[in-house]
């Protein structure tokens, strides 16, 4: 669940059935020799200076010192803050009152009439404010003693940290003018300034991004214009139907601000609704949000502009594929898919532009000093070089799909945008993993200084979670399959040391029976698919089994995932529970094509199906079909379109496709275009090119042919269990 910051412990949790209570705190290098638990408090768990871990849940908060194992327990307490490099910590209790405890566990300080929670940074700075007889102040708590740093006769809105953690920020309200006023304080130097005094207008609320550690500040002012509610009129082609929904449409301002100076700026947007800050202190990006919103992609087109803040103009840079724009923390490069596909970098200080071939690039990440992006892709893992213009191949993963791990994104945007600072969070090391889906392996690799270093070999086992430190020195990472229980193994990867560091304390002797078997066939296309067939428990080939067929998307990957019974299933779907009373269970895998959602899954099953017809010890006769979600649609298409089952159990599944097409999803904000035309669905055309390609795969024009469905949304367990008996 988390690991301290130089890797030595971890927080692990104890999941059994439906019970989560436990949680175990274990040592990478003492292994099993050093343990402790905590139980009941698995709402906050933070390691305070790699020497003692707070625990806080249902009401209460435990102090564990681990070095002693002694204990400090608290009662009555709302909620905990700790500061994992200082190790101080603070308890706020049901009677307002915070107490300030340093990291061997002794208090303070105590404050009194404190309501609201402090704002950290999680390392070493946090705040507070509280009203007082005059008005409010603003507190430090991270020092030995509370000390005052701001006080006002205005209340106080919201307080925060800047993200150089330089300056701490202040939002109070204007009772005079009935708006909000700023105050930035440097940390250092208790400096305070108030930016956009008597600027800002009633109503308006204040944002800050900060883009630079320098003291430059981009501040937002933001207006809510309400909607007119005696008449609503909502028009498709209208890209911000959100604010429908919403009640309001947002007004914006900007300014540019610079804290040495005490200089602000106005940058202005007639033009442009929305204005983000780059990683070039002079360049911003403008950009009408919603302007090429069709809902045909659930990220929108953009048309963007660069501002210079010199030459005070704006210059349109290109059009952006799905808002598909990443940024460095600081720099002059930007980087983004144009509408061929390909990542377009452009440099803002030279307005130099270079094309990067290759569409099958994704997921790109700057290094801390900029010079290099890395991509992630199914094909290994690239790398491109600013400076010399050069794509790479480091031959990582080669043909296989590659994720980096100790990476970092923040979205500069909002809703429909991408709009990212995306970097690398390690200046040497990159942690990447391996995943070869034919033969549904893993393996893990450190990348340093352009030399590899395998660190989890290529394995069959399901690697569920890793976690690391902030060096990358100890690695700690569960391992399982389907018939072997989940274990936490270790590796301190300097030396290479492999250990296994926990394994289960309660055995699950029935697992080892487990069996399961890779069936392969193909789709009417040819597509190569795979279907996991689990035998039931203490299997007797002489004898007869009903199948539970279970559809989603592809599955075949889960064949080495274990399964524990009641706990990480889909709603009223137990492997474990069906394989223990008699059946098979079958996952196939489903691939969908031109001929529709609902075709193409029939189509697949029908041949996962054909593919077991000479099992004998299969009772062909007496074959259920379940689905969630959107395998709740395809079991719902399958029941009106095929006689293969007995039964049919949906959960949550569409049934008429043309109705939620042309319907406002309130779960995305946004028309349901998108999730048909490019999401989940893939059909290949609009509704307007091919209705009949819609109508043969809505659900609802066949449900005559039906023999007997159960569809459900959270029924009652008892309601269920009448249903299966």
């Amino acid at each position: 669940m988390t690991v301290s910051d130089d890797g030595r412990w971890a927080v692990v949790g104890k999941h059994y059935d439906r019970n989560k209570d436990t949680v175990l705190i274990v040592n990478h290098d003492l292994n099993h020799k050093k343990r402790f638990s905590v139980i009941g408090m698995n709402q906050v768990q933070q390691f305070l200076n790699n020497k003692a871990l707070l625990s806080f849940g249902s009401g209460k908060a435990q102090y564990l010192d681990l070095k002693t194992g002694n204990t400090f327990s608290y009662s009555k307490i709302k909620n905990v803050y700790a500061l994992s490099e200082t190790g101080q910590y603070a308890l706020l209790n049901d009677q307002e009152q915070l107490s300030v405890f340093d990291f061997a566990g002794k208090e303070m300080y105590r404050l009194e009439s404190i309501k609201t929670f402090p704002v950290s940074n999680g390392k070493d700075q946090w705040y507070g404010y509280r009203k007082n007889d005059d008005g409010y102040e603003v507190i430090d708590f991270s020092a030995e003693q509370a000390k005052i740093l701001y006080e006002t006769k205005n209340k106080i809105q919201r307080i925060s940290i800047s993200d150089s953690q330089n300056y701490l920020l202040i939002i109070e309200s204007d009772p005079l003018r009935s708006a909000e006023n700023l105050f930035i304080i440097d940390r250092k130097t208790g400096k305070i300034v108030k930016p956009i005094d008597g600027v800002a207008e009633k109503g308006e609320y204040i944002a800050l991004n900060e883009t630079s550690r320098s003291g430059r500040w981009t501040i937002t002012g933001e207006r809510k214009v309400p909607a007119d509610k005696n008449l609503e009129i909502w028009y498709g082609n209208d890209g911000n139907l959100n604010r429908h929904e919403k009640g309001f449409s947002a007004v914006r301002r900007y300014w540019l601000y610079d804290f040495p100076s005490n200089r602000l700026t106005v940058i202005p947007s007639n033009r442009f609704s929305s204005i983000v800050s780059t990683g070039n202190k002079n360049i911003f990006l403008a950009f009408n949000d919603g302007e090429l919103q069709e809902y045909t992609s659930l990220l929108q087109n953009l048309n963007m502009h660069l501002y210079n803040t010199e030459s005070r103009e704006f210059v349109k840079l290109d059009t952006i594929k799905n808002a598909s724009l990443y940024l460095p923390k600081e720099g002059s490069t930007l980087l983004y898919r144009s509408l061929d596909n390909l990542w377009k970098v452009f440099d803002t200080e030279h307005n130099g532009r270079h094309t990067i071939q290759g569409t099958f690039l994704e997921n790109p990440l700057f290094t801390p000093d900029g010079k290099k992006i890395y991509f992630e892709s199914d094909r290994g893992l690239f790398v491109y070089e600013l400076g010399k213009n050069r794509l790479r191949d480091l031959k990582i993963g080669s043909g296989k799909q590659v994720r980096i791990l100790n990476k970092n994104r923040n979205n500069q945007g909002g809703s429909f945008l991408n709009l990212s600072t995306a970097m690398i969070t390690d200046t040497e090391q990159v942690l990447v993993e391996v995943k070869d889906r034919s033969s549904n392996t893993i393996s893990f690799e450190i990348l340093h200084q352009g030399k590899r270093k395998t660190i989890i070999p290529t394995t069959s086992d399901y690697i569920r979670e890793i976690y690391y430190c902030n060096k990358l020195d100890r690695i700690w990472y569960t391992q399982e399959n389907y018939n072997k229980q989940t274990e936490i193994l270790g590796v301190e990867t300097k030396t290479m040391k492999r250990k296994r560091l926990i394994q289960p304390d309660k055995i699950d002797s029935a697992a080892k029976f487990l069996r399961n078997e890779i069936i392969a066939y193909k789709n009417s296309d040819g597509v190569p698919l795979k279907g996991v067939l689990y035998y039931p428990l203490n299997f007797d080939p002489a004898k007869n089994y009903p199948m539970t067929v279970r559809i989603y998307e592809i599955q075949s990957n889960s064949a080495n995932q274990y399964y524990i019974s009641g706990y990480n299933y889909a709603i009223a779907f137990d492997l474990r529970v069906l394989v223990s009373r008699g059946y098979f269970v079958y996952l196939p895998d489903i691939v969908l094509s031109a001929k529709g959602a609902g075709i193409s899954a029939l189509d697949c099953v029908d041949n996962s199906l054909d593919a077991l017809k000479d099992r004998s010890a299969i009772d062909h006769t007496r074959i259920g079909l379940i689905g969630h979600s959107h395998g709740g649609y395809e079991t719902n298409f399958i029941a009106t379109h095929s006689n293969r089952f007995a039964a049919y159990v949906s959960g949550a599944g569409n049934s008429d496709i043309v109705r939620s097409y042309f319907s406002y999803n309130y779960n995305f904000h946004c028309p349901f275009y998108w999730q048909y035309e490019n999401g989940q669905y893939k059909m290949p055309v609009s509704f307007a090119e091919n209705k009949e390609l819609y109508f043969k795969n809505n659900t609802i024009h066949s449900t005559y042919r039906c023999k007997l469905s159960i569809s459900f949304f959270g029924l009652p367990n008892r309601f269920i269990q009448s249903i299966n008996k």
